[in-house]
């Protein structure tokens, strides 16, 4: 594909690089005994990650007549651009897609934690009191670029040809199926260029209690974090002879640049979090506990545009908020009696979000409020095991810049999920069965479609024909069963196409495995 670099310079990317990523990394930890029940604990990493993100995005799904329309006018004919058909008009009614790519350079990610801790240790009344206090920093470094090319590729799974399209008069619209060396099926948007580093630096002080049949703790931790340098993007279309060729051709005429003008980032931001919780044992095999917490999160590279920050100086503007909180509560039992096992939770949450979404074009603000209850069970026998989990969700959007879509589920968040897995060791042999599952959730906030329910199978066995050598055999996804998690359609469109992904079909693996 060719597309321009961060630097607007004629650059050749190849799609079969794909998404890969490159981690180099060191740390080390060290720990010392103080005295008087004191200990001081030292964690350093440093990770050096760069690589790609490469993939295409079905931006469009439509007869192939119909989106040559779009970029030709009435009148024009799609025709093939390359394989055994190129240069034939496309027969009527056969489907195409508008095809965006993805084409993300990760010059950086670099990022390089540290954390100082001391921890004491001492009896106070009937109990042990245990204290941790301590200073986490880190810094995290985004240098990456965000290019597009679009294209017309035929809608079919296996060698699918990309398409061309003429005009009324047969003029040539696209280059060998490029429609626009940008997003054009995106609006043009999102070309963009970062150079930013996020640093934060968070004290911390926890305190457990723990005496008889009750345990107690309270944490706390003061994040203060920064965010430094600077971001191009959302650059304007202009004529580029992307190929050197000495002539500007119609997708040439739509390029997205990146802007020369850099934009400065230059904010800090405060929280602070906490968490109190405690358990009881209200008899030897069975124990109650409680949690109540408030955390946050800072929002990072996709924050510092669309708005957020003063366009000369990168500071934040009124109303703009870096950090998403989220509250907690949670009261369960835990049993362990014999060979039963059993956890029950009920939750109940509020989740803030602020997102940024390139297929759309939409920056998103909402809060969300869900309840529930966790099951989590085990059950065993000699070598056999009976392992069973389910999780039911009642989740709602609690406000949304959208009013419409305030008392709605959010989307592809299912009702009930679970999983049930027996197994059997008998020494030299093992098997093993699972059962995985979700009911039905909507397809996007507007609550317009449902994607089914599905569950999947999973199989595996295994055989120690000798102490140290293990052959085995897992299925996955046995039954070879379509489950869609994710649409990007609210609602069937006219022509009744929906873009949607599934999990991956049946996939069989055999292992050959020694331990020396």
């Amino acid at each position: 594909m060719l597309t321009l670099d961060g630097a607007n310079r004629p650059a050749t990317d190849d799609v079969r690089d794909g998404m890969r990523a490159l981690v180099r990394s060191i740390g080390l930890e060290a720990e010392q005994a103080l005295g008087d029940g004191w200990r001081i604990q030292e964690r350093f990493r440093y990770a050096a990650i760069s690589g790609r993100f490469l993939a295409p995005f079905t931006a469009r799904v439509d007869t192939a007549q119909s989106l040559a329309a779009d970029i030709g006018g009435s009148g024009a004919v799609p025709v093939y651009a390359n394989g055994p058909r190129a240069g034939q008009p496309l027969a009527p009614g056969t489907l195409a897609a508008g095809v965006v790519l993805f084409d993300t350079h990760l010059g950086s990610l670099n990022n390089v934690t540290n954390d100082l801790r001391f921890s004491h240790e001492r009896m106070l009344g009937a109990g042990r009191l245990d204290l941790f206090t301590g200073l986490h920093a880190s810094r995290q470094t985004i240098r990456m670029d965000w290019l597009w090319t679009s294209m017309l590729l035929e809608a079919k799974g296996d060698n699918a040809a990309l398409i061309d399209v003429r005009d009324e008069g047969s003029a040539l619209r696209t280059d060998g199926g490029t429609v626009a060396y940008g997003a054009a099926f995106f609006g043009n948007c999102c070309r963009r260029s970062y150079a930013v580093e996020f640093a934060s630096l968070a004290p911390y002080l926890q305190a457990s209690w723990s005496g008889g049949q009750l345990r107690v703790d309270l944490s706390v931790r003061r994040d203060l974090g920064r965010a430094r340098g600077s971001v191009a993007g959302n650059g304007p279309v202009r004529p580029f002879d992307v190929n050197a060729d000495g002539t500007i051709s119609p997708a040439e005429a739509q390029t997205t640049i990146m802007p020369a003008v850099r934009r400065p980032v230059h904010y800090d931001y405060g929280y602070t979090s906490w968490s109190a919780g405690g358990g009881y044992s209200l008899s030897p095999e069975l124990a109650a506990f409680v949690r109540y917490s408030r955390g946050g999160r800072a929002n990072a590279d996709r924050f510092v545009f669309d708005g957020h920050l003063d366009l000369l100086s990168g500071a934040l503007l009124p109303g703009a908020r870096p950090v998403d909180f989220v509250r907690e509560a949670e009261a369960g039992l835990h049993l362990l009696s014999g060979p039963l096992r059993l956890e029950a939770t009920a939750f109940w949450a509020r989740t803030e979000e602020q997102n940024y979404e390139a297929t759309t074009q939409r920056s998103t603000a909402r809060v969300y409020r869900a309840h529930g209850v966790e099951l989590d069970a085990a059950w065993r026998r000699g070598g056999l095991t009976l392992a069973a989990a389910a999780t039911w969700t009642d989740a709602r959007i609690a406000a949304s810049d959208v009013a419409a879509e305030v008392g709605n589920r959010p989307r592809r968040q299912a009702a009930l999920t679970y999983r049930l897995a027996p197994s059997l060791d008998a020494g030299r042999w093992s098997l093993g069965l699972s059962l995985a599952g979700t009911t039905s959730s909507y397809a996007q906030d507007a609550n317009l479609l449902k994607l089914p329910a599905y569950a999947v199978v999973g199989l595996y066995a295994g055989f120690r024909p000798m102490p140290r050598l293990t052959l085995s055999v897992a299925a996955n996804n046995l039954f070879d069963t379509a489950g869609y998690t994710e649409a990007e359609e609210a609602a069937i469109p006219a022509n009744g196409i929906v873009r949607a992904r599934s999990i991956n079909g049946r996939t069989v693996s055999a292992a050959l495995r020694l331990a020396l």
